[in-house]
């Protein structure tokens, strides 16, 4: 999970952020359409099936 202290503004902020965590898997839905819910739904059940925890970060870039 992300501290709390920090709050990336930039992309470079947020990658520095994540390198930072300890990462045992990442996925990225890349662009994400309300049509592909079940493929969101389905990756983070397998995710959370898994040990550890999951976190989802969504962004909206312009």
């Amino acid at each position: 999970m992300l501290r709390d202290s920090i709050y990336p503004k930039t992309k470079q902020d947020l990658i520095k952020t994540l390198h930072h965590q300890r990462i045992l898997q990442i996925e990225v839905m890349e662009p994400y359409e309300p049509i592909k819910d079940q493929d969101l739904n389905k990756l983070a059940k397998t995710m959370f099936n898994r040990p550890g925890d999951v976190t989802i970060i969504m962004l909206r870039t312009q």
